[in-house]
Protein backbone atom coordinates (compact mmCIF):
# COMPACT_ATOMS: atom_id res chain seq x y z
CA UNK A 1 0.00 0.00 0.00
CA UNK A 2 3.26 2.43 0.64
CA UNK A 3 4.35 1.75 -2.40
CA UNK A 4 1.26 2.34 -4.36
CA UNK A 5 0.67 5.91 -2.53
CA UNK A 6 4.58 6.84 -3.12
CA UNK A 7 3.93 5.68 -6.92
CA UNK A 8 0.57 7.71 -6.82
CA UNK A 9 2.39 10.67 -5.18
CA UNK A 10 5.06 10.83 -7.73
CA UNK A 11 2.85 11.01 -10.89
CA UNK A 12 1.00 14.04 -9.49
CA UNK A 13 4.32 15.87 -8.43
CA UNK A 14 3.27 15.31 -4.48
CA UNK A 15 6.18 15.66 -1.98
CA UNK A 16 6.05 13.47 1.07
CA UNK A 17 7.79 13.99 3.66
CA UNK A 18 8.90 11.55 6.48
CA UNK A 19 7.14 12.39 9.74
CA UNK A 20 10.08 13.62 11.64
CA UNK A 21 10.83 16.30 9.01
CA UNK A 22 6.97 16.98 9.14
CA UNK A 23 7.54 17.99 12.51
CA UNK A 24 10.80 20.34 11.93
CA UNK A 25 8.31 22.40 9.32
CA UNK A 26 6.63 24.73 11.81
CA UNK A 27 4.55 27.84 11.18
CA UNK A 28 6.43 30.89 13.37
CA UNK A 29 4.02 32.88 14.99
CA UNK A 30 5.72 35.65 12.91
CA UNK A 31 5.24 33.80 9.86
CA UNK A 32 1.80 33.30 10.71
CA UNK A 33 -1.36 35.76 9.31
CA UNK A 34 -3.63 36.82 12.53
CA UNK A 35 -6.36 38.78 12.49
CA UNK A 36 -6.62 41.75 15.25
CA UNK A 37 -9.34 44.66 16.40
CA UNK A 38 -9.27 46.46 19.08
CA UNK A 39 -11.58 49.65 19.85
CA UNK A 40 -10.18 52.81 21.70
CA UNK A 41 -7.51 50.29 23.86
CA UNK A 42 -4.84 51.17 26.04
CA UNK A 43 -1.61 49.59 25.25
CA UNK A 44 -1.77 46.99 27.74
CA UNK A 45 -5.28 45.80 26.53
CA UNK A 46 -3.77 46.18 23.03
CA UNK A 47 -1.05 43.77 24.40
CA UNK A 48 -3.40 41.41 26.39
CA UNK A 49 -5.66 40.83 23.40
CA UNK A 50 -3.09 40.54 21.05
CA UNK A 51 -1.18 38.05 23.24
CA UNK A 52 -4.57 36.03 23.32
CA UNK A 53 -5.77 36.11 19.53
CA UNK A 54 -2.11 35.48 18.24
CA UNK A 55 -1.54 32.72 20.66
CA UNK A 56 1.96 34.05 21.77
CA UNK A 57 3.59 35.63 24.83
CA UNK A 58 4.13 39.41 24.73
CA UNK A 59 5.91 41.71 27.28
CA UNK A 60 5.92 45.62 28.47
CA UNK A 61 9.61 46.50 29.41
CA UNK A 62 8.48 50.12 29.71
CA UNK A 63 10.54 52.13 32.45
CA UNK A 64 7.81 55.34 33.60
CA UNK A 65 4.37 55.79 33.45
CA UNK A 66 2.77 53.51 30.23
CA UNK A 67 1.60 55.71 27.59
CA UNK A 68 -1.95 57.39 27.76
CA UNK A 69 -3.11 57.29 24.55
CA UNK A 70 -5.75 55.10 22.67
CA UNK A 71 -5.13 52.76 20.07
CA UNK A 72 -7.78 51.72 17.61
CA UNK A 73 -6.81 48.95 15.21
CA UNK A 74 -8.24 46.56 13.05
CA UNK A 75 -6.37 44.58 10.51
CA UNK A 76 -7.45 40.90 8.85
CA UNK A 77 -4.80 37.96 7.87
CA UNK A 78 -1.52 40.28 8.58
CA UNK A 79 1.56 38.83 9.66
CA UNK A 80 2.30 39.33 13.94
CA UNK A 81 5.58 41.70 13.05
CA UNK A 82 3.13 44.02 10.87
CA UNK A 83 0.80 44.47 13.86
CA UNK A 84 3.56 44.88 16.17
CA UNK A 85 5.43 47.43 14.07
CA UNK A 86 2.22 49.07 14.22
CA UNK A 87 1.30 49.18 18.27
CA UNK A 88 5.30 50.05 18.53
CA UNK A 89 4.96 52.93 16.25
CA UNK A 90 1.68 54.27 18.04
CA UNK A 91 3.20 54.43 21.48
CA UNK A 92 6.32 55.41 20.47
CA UNK A 93 8.16 52.21 21.26
CA UNK A 94 10.27 50.00 19.53
CA UNK A 95 10.04 45.38 19.29
CA UNK A 96 12.10 42.64 19.81
CA UNK A 97 11.85 39.21 20.09
CA UNK A 98 13.47 37.33 23.64
CA UNK A 99 13.08 33.89 22.83
CA UNK A 100 9.33 33.31 22.72
CA UNK A 101 8.36 36.09 24.07
CA UNK A 102 7.90 39.94 22.19
CA UNK A 103 9.15 42.43 24.11
CA UNK A 104 7.54 46.40 23.40
CA UNK A 105 9.74 48.93 25.18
Amino acid sequence: MARAALAAARRHSTRILPQHAKNNLRITPMNRSVSFSVQSASLPEALTHLARTAGVSVMLDHVGPVPSKRLSLSVDNAPLHDILDIIADAFGLRWHRHGVVYVLR
